[in-house]
C-alpha cells in the first residue's frame, strides 16, 4: 500500500541531498538581520562582522526613535567594511546594494542582489521563479525571534533549498557558523542571524542565539 508523505509545509518528497551549485561569489556567506533587540549596538556589530557580509536593513524592525540616524550610522560602517547593504521594505533604494522581500523585486537596485524570505515550498518556488539571488530559509533551528514557530530542521532546509534552486540558500533561525558546516552538504550557501552577532566570537560555537 502506498503511504503519502505529509506535504503541508514541505510539499512533495524530494531528495535530501539535491545537486546544489557552488556558492556564488556574489552571495555573502554571513548575513545580519537588523532588529530592535540589538539597539544602539548595531553599528559596532556591523563593524565586527567579517568583511563583505550582508546587512539586511529592516527599518520596520527598528525602534522608531532615532531610526533614521541609526540607519545612517549602519550604512557608514557597512561601506567601510565593504559589506553588501540590503534594504528591506518599500523604502528608497538609493545607495543600497540590493533589496529584500518578495515585493522588492519591483524596486530592485540595478545590478544589485535580491533576497527573499522562504518558509514554505510555495515561497521557495516563487524565489526561483522571480530570479532571486538568495533565499533566506527559516526557521531551521529553534529561535528566540519566533519562539512559537516549529523548526524545519536539516531535512526541511534541504528540501526547501532544492525547491528554490538555483537561488542560493541562506540558513536562518538559531544559526551559528558551526551549524552552517552541517548544512553545507544540504545546499547552504551561508547563514543569517540576529542575536548570534551580538557576540561575533560566540557565533562560531554550536549554539543557537537567534
Amino acid at each position: 500500500m502506498h503511504h503519502r508523505q505529509p506535504s503541508d509545509i514541505f510539499g512533495p518528497q524530494r531528495s535530501a541531498h539535491p545537486r546544489i551549485p557552488p556558492r556564488s561569489p556574489r552571495i555573502p556567506p554571513c548575513w545580519l538581520m537588523t532588529d530592535a533587540r540589538l539597539g544602539g549596538a548595531l553599528p559596532a556589530i556591523v563593524a565586527a562582522m567579517p568583511a563583505r557580509s550582508a546587512i539586511v536593513v529592516r527599518p520596520y524592525a527598528l525602534a522608531p526613535a532615532g531610526r533614521v540616524l541609526l540607519i545612517r550610522r549602519i550604512t557608514r560602517v557597512a561601506r567601510a567594511r565593504r559589506h553588501q547593504l540590503i534594504m528591506a521594505g518599500p523604502g528608497s533604494s538609493a545607495g543600497c546594494d540590493g533589496r529584500h522581500g518578495m515585493m522588492a523585486r519591483d524596486l530592485r537596485c540595478a545590478g544589485g542582489l535580491l533576497s527573499v524570505a522562504v518558509h514554505t515550498v510555495r515561497e521557495a518556488r516563487m524565489a526561483r521563479r522571480i530570479g532571486a539571488d538568495a533565499a533566506l530559509i527559516s526557521p531551521v533551528f529553534a529561535t528566540r525571534s519566533h519562539a512559537d514557530a516549529r523548526p524545519i530542521g536539516v531535512r526541511g532546509f534541504a528540501m526547501l533549498a532544492a525547491h528554490a534552486w538555483p537561488t542560493q540558500a541562506i540558513a536562518l533561525g538559531g544559526m551559528t557558523a558551526q551549524r552552517l558546516r552541517r548544512l553545507r552538504y544540504h545546499g547552504a550557501a551561508g547563514w543569517a542571524a540576529i542575536g548570534a552577532w551580538q557576540h561575533p566570537a560566540h557565533a562560531r560555537r554550536n549554539h543557537g542565539s537567534d
